[in-house]
């Protein structure tokens, strides 16, 4: 089992953040590695918003 890093409870803060517009821990997201990637995530979160809303 993986200890260490980013794992699946990383992820499900994050998409859980996004979903409710709560401020993701970005100092977690450094600490292993995934700073960057937080503005893609966030432009797929407000994309899938669209569609929803759209729909």
């Amino acid at each position: 089992m993986r200890s260490t890093g980013f794992w699946v409870t990383g992820a499900v803060h994050v998409a859980s953040a996004l979903v409710k517009g709560i401020p993701v821990d970005e100092s977690y997201l450094h600490s292993v590695g995934m700073l960057d990637k937080l503005p893609q995530w966030r432009a797929m979160a407000e994309q899938m918003d669209q569609g929803l809303k759209a729909a």
